[in-house]
């Protein structure tokens, strides 16, 4: 009896001085990183030149996109060409981005034949981007051969500055802006339909010891 009571006052004590301690209001865990993270809110990335959707009479789909984090430097073109299965737009996994220099507008670039140096990471500054499509409330959770996931999709752009600290900037594209386009015909397929051009609210997460 007398030990219960020492181990429920101990534990008790220890609460309390778990309440008094102040708490951080500058890191926290990273989904990416075990380490503690300061993150700070940066200048918004410009996203522009934005076009998705399944290639007609294909298992492919593209994604093709140019950001720039500040007016001051040139853009970055991302693109990729993913498989599917069906003729709607499937995810994407990280893909390499590469910088289009100064002079460059990104016009003369196919978007179905990206150049080598869109397979590395050409510059001190690696950027990268995912494309994940989100799954329909609606769909039945038991029927993996769905071909008709009109869900939205998540548009995610990074920056890794060095080891230590990158920029991630998250986009969320509603299914509205997906509609399935020719159906009934032999052309019918996913695109985006949405806005070329937008802003992006952008975070920069810096590695902090312990």
């Amino acid at each position: 009896m007398l030990f219960q009571t020492v181990f429920t006052t101990a534990a008790l004590v220890g609460s309390a001085i778990g309440l008094a301690l102040p708490r951080s209001q500058e890191t926290r865990p990273s989904s990416h990183n075990p380490a503690q993270e300061r993150v700070i809110r940066i200048s918004p990335f410009q996203i522009s030149n934005l076009t998705a959707g399944v290639v007609a009479l294909s298992h492919r789909n593209f994604v093709n996109f140019d950001v720039t984090p500040s007016p001051s430097l040139p853009p970055v073109r991302c693109q990729a060409l993913g498989t599917t299965p069906g003729k709607v737009l499937s995810s994407i996994s990280r893909t390499w981005c590469f910088s289009l220099g100064s002079n460059a507008t990104g016009d003369e670039y196919d978007e179905f034949n990206p150049p080598a140096t869109a397979t590395t990471p050409p510059t001190s500054e690696v950027w990268w981007f995912s494309w994940t499509m989100q799954k329909n409330n609606d769909d039945d959770d038991d029927d993996d051969d769905n071909d008709d996931n009109r869900g939205g999709a998540e548009l995610r752009v990074g920056r890794q500055l060095d080891a230590h600290c990158r920029e991630e900037a998250v986009h969320f594209i509603p299914r509205e802006e997906m509609p399935v386009v020719g159906t009934d015909t032999m052309f019918e397929r996913q695109v985006y339909t949405g806005p070329e051009r937008f802003q992006v609210e952008a975070w920069r997460y810096e590695e902090v010891e312990s």
